[in-house]
């Protein structure tokens, strides 16, 4: 069958590859940070020290015959703590995942031709505690 968007199977593959059995990885959890959200699956009431992967924008982009897709997608940072130390390490971490990555992300029905790091923007939220953090990648899946 052929898939006519990549957003689910995306969002898919970089839950898998942030969590282990529904379980945020150590690498992020020592940075405080104590869950993984899909845009639409935070809990009412969550406190900061999560990831959320949402707002992917996407345009077909067919090529060699194939449907392909490019994406720009966000991941999320919030975090209360350490100031920006945790989130900026985080980044690192995050980066070392996804920018041209030695193992691509492995999707459902599709393949990731490349995924690139397109820019992070950090701001500190009205409460004046919490540092939101919003990383962008660039992702051309066929």
């Amino acid at each position: 069958m052929t898939a006519n968007t990549a957003k689910v199977e995306l969002h898919t593959a970089l839950y898998a590859k942030l969590t282990s059995n529904n379980v945020i990885v150590a690498a992020l959890s020592s940075l405080g940070f104590q869950a993984v959200y899909n845009i639409r699956g935070v809990p009412s009431g969550t406190k900061p020290q999560y990831i959320l992967i949402g707002d992917t924008q996407e345009m077909p982009k067919n090529a060699f015959g194939r449907k392909g897709y490019a994406l720009l997608t966000s991941i999320h940072l919030f975090t209360r703590d350490n100031g920006t130390f945790n989130a900026d390490k985080a980044v690192d971490y995050l980066n070392g995942l996804f920018d041209q990555p030695q193992q691509p992300l492995v999707l459902a029905t599709l393949t990731v031709a490349s995924m690139m790091y397109n820019m992070a923007n950090g701001v500190q939220d009205n409460d004046g505690l919490t540092w939101h953090l919003t990383l962008k990648y660039d992702i051309f899946i066929q």
